[in-house]
């Protein structure tokens, strides 16, 4: 067997496990609601990672013999992820506000891949020879969806650390995915590797090594913010507000009263952009970005 490839699979997949428990463990810390929706393509993937590690060991086992349970879950797992990014592309674009949630689509698209899914178990079991009909079905969900979320940047420029995150996956995947699924027919190889493997096989643990960075960016990223919002020690307030003008603590006092901005401009006499400039150094001393992140500092609700 090739070692290199069964410590690149095990490598690929303790990545992607510790990058699930990181995601598990933020998306109730952190205040992104698109947070939970980046287990949907782990889960298969991490699936997958296991059912190829599992096919190749049998196959070198037992070289005559066909295990097509293990290939159709492999199939299933993956119109599984192309029906997740579908979700999670237009769940996404309603959480920046961007458009509203398309139920009817969604619902669409998962009535196609159900069908997919049916359709897979017939070819497979009765109809092998048209099995690429499937892979070219799930190809155009895939680019569907990659392609809608790459196009997310040209319709908002402030984006959910969970929303860059996906939009990266989905970038990378678009430029690696049709390789690695081309690959075969065109008899293209991973050197490095053993050259009478598939490049489907072999190039899943690179692709799945690859795309488990963004993963990993965002983990970091939101522990550091979640250190970033937990509530301090009242000396440790006392200290940061003594960095701020009189002005910019009157404004204080008025944001933990909820009050809005033009409440707060009326109140102190002053004009609204002056109350936002005032803000932006508010939150810039609190290392902070929003109103809802001051009350965690100051243990409030």
């Amino acid at each position: 067997m090739d070692t290199l490839f069964y410590l690149l699979s095990l490598f690929s997949f303790a990545f992607g496990l510790l990058n699930l428990g990181g995601v598990f463990f933020l998306k109730n810390q952190l205040n992104d609601k698109g947070t939970w929706t980046l287990t949907l393509p782990l889960l298969p993937l991490l699936l997958i990672t296991v059912l190829l590690i599992v096919e190749y060991y049998l196959e070198y086992r037992y070289p005559l013999r066909t295990f097509t349970s293990i290939v159709l879950l492999l199939e299933l797992s993956r119109i599984a992820i192309a029906f997740s990014w579908n979700f999670i592309t237009y769940y996404h674009y309603a959480l920046n506000g961007i458009e509203m949630y398309k139920e009817k689509t969604v619902y669409t698209i998962g009535g196609i891949s159900i069908f997919l899914w049916a359709l897979t178990v017939l070819f497979l079991y009765k109809l092998p020879a048209y099995m690429p009909i499937i892979h070219i079905a799930v190809i155009i969900l895939l680019y569907h969806a990659g392609i809608r979320a790459v196009l997310i940047f040209r319709k908002k420029k402030h984006l959910l650390l969970s929303t860059r995150t996906g939009v990266a996956i989905a970038a990378i995947s678009l430029i690696l995915y049709p390789a690695i699924g081309i690959g075969d027919p065109l008899g293209w190889r991973i050197p490095f590797l053993n050259p009478s493997m598939s490049l489907w096989v072999q190039g899943h643990p690179v692709y799945f090594t690859i795309i488990n960075i963004p993963f990993a960016v965002f983990i970091i990223r939101g522990l550091k913010r979640i250190k970033r919002i937990y509530p301090i020690s009242q000396q440790e307030l006392e200290q940061i507000k003594q960095k701020l003008s009189k002005r910019e603590r009157e404004v204080l006092e008025l944001l933990l009263q909820g009050l809005s901005y033009n409440r707060i401009a009326e109140t102190l006499f002053i004009s609204l952009p002056t109350v936002k400039t005032h803000i932006q150094h508010i939150y810039y001393k609190f290392e902070i970005k929003r109103r809802e992140e001051l009350f965690i500092k100051f243990g409030q609700k």
